[in-house]
């Protein structure tokens, strides 16, 4: 029978308080729980994943109760205990009463260990014998059960599992002493088709030393090695083979192991067809931040930590690399902005660099000759209606059903002409425990439980499932082949869903946890220092655009989701990147005498410019008036490496006294390039008045002069008569 599914809250709760109350009573005391509608006895006190016995599934084909032939389950079981366990059993298992909707089934990850969700088969063939285990031993089971061993028939999904049972010193007894459980779904012929659609996502927090390089390449190393999550999503979806597949890529991803792989290489100043990085290539530290430069007495130093063997992720990013170029050939791309930047933060703060980001991204991924549907899906699942005004209109946007009014079961949704997906976020949390919800199993068997009861109960809506991050399985081919031959589901990729129907803006919730997480409006300044001042530096440099870029890049890594939860440390690693861009500025200094006299009203004075780069930079020398003073700007000044060159510039002076001008080097555009110097200019112009009283001054010792003479020759003209 059919359990109402009313009873699932209680079922939920009286469960979780059964594991509480038994974890600290004797076991003749456990209270009964209540499991599927019914009552049934909890077994001895044990605190989840503390069995004695440990049981896995490691195989359960098909995934799902066929109309006739046999399922295979298989495992392991592993002595946990310092005691020897004797003649082990190993039964499977199934409850009698389907779920028969997504809540119930979502609410199998609340049930404790120690419930008892299902009966053992006892008949001949459904338990195998496995001996005797020795502390720390394993042993293999396998178990063939035929459909009619399965009591069973009503559509839904049931627990199934296996328990094992075994003798100690003390006794045996008829409680399991260890347990694997997962979801079986029974569909009847005729049901229909369900549809799904599986997402793999490819993200990696990225951050960068002051210089430019990829900080934590040991990370990377071990991320993109065999084992490592980027490498297991990524052999994940090529595992798919020709069943569909959605993949959703952040561009700076395969962008930032590139640079590992070709040494992980500094900011350059440099020509573009010029080598980067050193010989061999040089991965970094966490911290490592190298500088070939001289440094200049008075300059802060920077320090580093020790750098990693040459090339720690070199091996690993390359084999990565080739498979993921490969992998995502023929499959739907879902394309991340660039760095895959908090939208709602960007909206609310700095619009533009969505822009940029998207353009960044498209760009990117044409390098692996791959082209994606642009895309914007917040890790957490949620996003604001706000910030749906900043896309472009073609961007498909994934959220989690999270963002929706508890209880609803929808796939897609249009929002404000947004097309929206909805991901199952409970499936995504993987299947009931004791064992690990996120194994291949556990998770392949959830998202047919989900898509199972959507069929059958929820008007066949498509659940969607985006792969946690974290997902690890044993084997990827397992979790496939147990999703491709089920006749009852349809995998396609994201843009065959279909559209749904409008959803009003103030239907997607957004929680005020989700609005303290966004990243601070500071983030957005130092990232806007970052491109302006990496702009600057770039256009001085002839014949390069590579600091421009990069620091672009940069810049919007820096504005990533991954980095909200350490919002502080990323605004500081980012100023520590504009103070490296302003240390090379500065290397362009200017000199002038500290004041000068002009001869008349007009005049010139010879600053000099000087280049301590290791690169030839055009500049220029503009000036700004703090007085009554004209000062003419210089041409542009081509200065080699580190060459200098004195500059005539030609001033007017038009009041008298000292005045004082600021002469900056700028870029071209007359951006300042912050070197500058202050000039006192004193004009030695003297005024009409003064030339009118020393014309007068002369006109009368002349006239003196004439007088005197006068006179005296009167006096030698009298004596010479006498």
């Amino acid at each position: 029978m059919p359990r109402p599914t009313s009873l699932l809250p209680a079922l939920v709760a009286a469960a979780t308080v059964t594991g509480l109350v038994v974890g600290a009573a004797p076991a003749t005391a456990a209270p009964t729980p209540w499991v599927g509608g019914r009552s049934v006895p909890a077994s001895a006190p044990t605190a989840p994943g503390d069995s004695p016995l440990r049981v896995t599934i490691e195989q359960l084909t098909p995934g799902y109760v066929p109309e006739k032939g046999r399922i295979e389950l298989a495992g392991t079981v592993t002595n946990t205990t310092d005691e020897q366990w004797r003649a082990i059993n190993v039964h499977a298992f199934v409850d009698d009463a389907p779920l028969t909707s997504a809540a119930e089934v979502a609410g199998t990850q609340d049930i404790p260990e120690d419930a008892l969700v299902g009966d053992r088969l006892q008949t001949p063939g459904t338990f195998v014998g496995i001996g005797n285990l020795g502390p720390g031993e394993t042993a293999s089971y396998s178990i063939s059960l035929r459909r009619s061993d399965l009591p069973i028939s009503s559509p839904g999904v049931y627990w199934f599992g296996a328990h094992a049972l075994g003798n100690t010193d003390e006794g045996r007894d008829e409680v399991a002493d260890g347990r694997a459980r997962t979801l079986l779904p029974l569909v009847p012929s005729g049901s229909g088709t369900e549809e799904g659609a599986i997402v793999v996502p490819v993200r990696h927090s990225i951050r960068h030393a002051p210089d430019g390089r990829l900080r934590s390449a040991r990370r990377w190393a071990r991320d993109l090695s065999v084992g490592g999550r980027l490498r297991e999503l990524v052999d994940l979806g090529a595992a798919a083979g020709s069943t569909p597949v959605t993949w959703l890529v952040d561009p700076a991803v395969p962008d930032a192991v590139a640079r590992l792989v070709a040494g992980n290489p500094s900011r350059t100043l440099a020509d573009p067809g010029a080598v980067q990085g050193e010989p061999g290539g040089r991965a970094t530290g966490d911290d490592e931040q190298l500088d070939s430069e001289v440094v200049e007495p008075g300059e802060p130093t920077e320090e580093s930590e020790e750098a990693p063997p040459p090339n720690v992720a070199a091996g690993p990013g390359s084999i990565w690399l080739d498979r993921f170029e490969s992998a995502l050939l023929g499959d739907e791309v879902l394309t991340l902005p660039y760095g895959d930047p908090d939208v709602a933060a960007v909206e609310a703060s700095a619009p533009h660099f969505y822009d940029q980001a998207v353009r960044r991204g498209g760009t990117e991924l044409e390098r692996w000759r791959v082209r994606g549907t642009p895309a914007v899906a917040p890790p957490s699942g949620y996003l604001p209606a706000d910030a749906l005004s900043v896309l472009d209109g073609e961007e498909t946007v994934l959220l989690g059903d999270q963002a929706l009014e508890e209880g609803t079961i929808r796939a897609s949704a249009q929002v404000d002409g947004a097309r929206v997906l909805f991901s199952s976020a409970q499936t995504a949390e993987g299947g009931p425990g004791p064992g690990d919800p996120l194994d291949d199993i556990a998770l392949r068997q959830r998202f047919l439980a989900e898509a199972a009861t959507r069929l059958l109960f929820h008007g066949r809506t498509p659940v969607l499932l985006t792969v946690p991050e974290s997902f690890a399985p044993d084997s990827s081919a397992s979790f496939w082949e147990g999703l491709q031959d089920v006749p009852w589901l349809e995998l396609t990729d994201t843009a065959s869903l279909p559209s749904g129907g409008p959803l009003a803006a103030d239907g997607l919730d957004y929680p005020s946890s989700e609005e303290l997480r966004q990243l601070d409006p500071d983030n957005f300044t130092v990232a806007e220092q970052l491109v302006e001042r990496g702009a600057v530096l770039d256009s001085i440099l002839p014949g390069t655009e590579t600091v421009a870029a990069q620091t672009v890049d940069e810049a919007l890594t820096s504005l990533s989701y991954s980095e909200q939860a350490q919002a502080l440390e990323s605004r500081i690693a980012t100023g520590r990147s504009v103070e490296w861009i302003q240390r090379r500025l500065d290397k362009v200094r200017v000199r002038a005498p500290r004041g000068v006299t002009l001869s008349s009203n007009a005049g010139e004075f010879a600053p000099t410019v000087t280049n301590r780069l290791d690169q030839p930079v055009r500049v220029q020398l503009r000036t700004k008036s703090l007085g009554a003073v004209e000062v003419e700007d210089s041409d542009v000044i081509e200065l080699a490496p580190g060459g200098r060159q004195t500059v005539l510039l030609a001033a007017r002076a038009t009041a008298q006294g000292v005045q004082y001008v600021r002469v900056q080097v700028t870029a071209e555009d007359g951006t300042p390039l912050g070197a500058a110097q202050r000039v006192a200019i004193r004009s030695a112009e003297v005024s009409r008045v003064i030339w009118l009283i020393l014309g007068t001054g002369v006109g009368l010792l002349f006239l003196a002069i004439a007088i005197r003479l006068v006179r005296r020759v009167r006096r030698e003209r009298g004596g010479a008569t006498t």
